[in-house]
């Protein structure tokens, strides 16, 4: 799949994979930068 937007399941994805791979500290940083953007993908 090579959409230029990806899809909701595409992030979700991502963002699973980046929050098994993180440490807390930085999941806090994740999850304060999608609430800030509303779930967009610049904050990764």
């Amino acid at each position: 799949m090579t959409t230029p937007e990806p899809t909701r399941a595409q992030q979700l994805i991502r963002a699973c994979r980046m929050v098994a791979e993180a440490r807390p500290e930085q999941i806090a940083r994740l999850l304060k930068d999608i609430a800030a953007q509303g779930g967009s993908e610049r904050a990764l």
